[in-house]
């Protein structure tokens, strides 16, 4: 009745079942939720964890433990299973940051992964943050870099500093550093570029050795080669191989004019 309280005592700890605005306990240390008993202070339902020393919050099924991380926060089904030598990470999405691994001497990290499998199985991709489907998607030592797009910066391999927006936008880059990739498929497959901004779809797609350049336009610079070279307008400097040129058409041929003449 109202105002009693009915105690059951084990012989491991009593039960107490009371009276409506009071607090039920269980001497096992289990605190009531809704009509369950629970473990106190732990939040672990198989798929929810808070806390603990290392700061790692996680909500969604793990696969895999967290190896030498810290101060993580992981949502989303396996999000961040398996992350390795990371510090200061969110990974947000089913496969989000899954088996990503920091610097293994410096255990960095401080990457923001969002969306399904961005940043998935990334490794030495310190500073950087994949935002998109795939986005970074098994990029290897691609620090200090932002994507934004549907797989954007994916296998991205020895580049640091880039920026990439767009589908596809710097996917495959190798051996790039400091460029800006905007639109679908912008500056992809391109190798040993730097400093560059490629503007407009395709633009510098598989482009190589093409430093201090500016393509602007559908096609532009893609498959080209050689420094220094402004490309304006759709397919201009395509498939050039000269330095120092500046093209600007309005809808140019399959290939620039120019060949592989040089300052133009």
């Amino acid at each position: 009745t109202q105002g009693s309280n009915v105690t059951i005592t084990n012989a491991d700890g009593g039960i107490t079942i009371a009276a409506a605005d009071t607090t039920y306990t269980a001497g096992s240390g289990l605190t009531l939720v809704g009509t369950e008993f629970n473990t106190a202070g732990t939040g672990n339902f198989e798929a929810i964890e808070f806390g603990g020393h290392l700061g790692i919050i996680k909500i969604g099924e793990g696969i895999k433990d967290e190896i030498s991380s810290k101060r993580l926060v992981l949502i989303g089904s396996r999000a961040g299973s398996g992350i390795q030598y990371s510090l200061n990470t969110v990974a947000i999405g089913y496969l989000a940051g899954a088996e990503a691994s920091g610097d293994v001497v410096l255990h960095s990290g401080n990457n923001i992964f969002l969306g399904t499998r961005a940043g998935n199985l990334s490794s030495g991709c310190d500073f950087s943050n994949y935002i998109g489907y795939e986005a970074g998607k098994d990029a290897n030592l691609s620090r200090y870099s932002n994507a934004f797009g549907r797989q954007s910066l994916k296998l991205a391999s020895n580049s640091e500093y880039n920026n990439a927006i767009g589908y596809r936008a710097g996917d495959e880059l190798s051996l790039g550093i400091s460029n800006n990739f905007m639109g679908r498929e912008a500056g992809c497959h391109a190798t040993g570029v730097n400093d560059t901004v490629y503007i407009g779809s395709y633009a510098g797609c598989n482009s190589s050795d093409t430093d201090d350049g500016v393509f602007i336009g559908t096609n532009a610079g893609s498959d080209a080669q050689g420094s220094g070279n402004i490309y304006i307008g759709r397919q201009s400097g395509r498939s050039g191989t000269g330095s120092g040129n500046i093209e600007i058409v309005t809808g140019g041929p399959l290939s620039t004019i120019l060949g592989s003449s040089s300052d133009k």
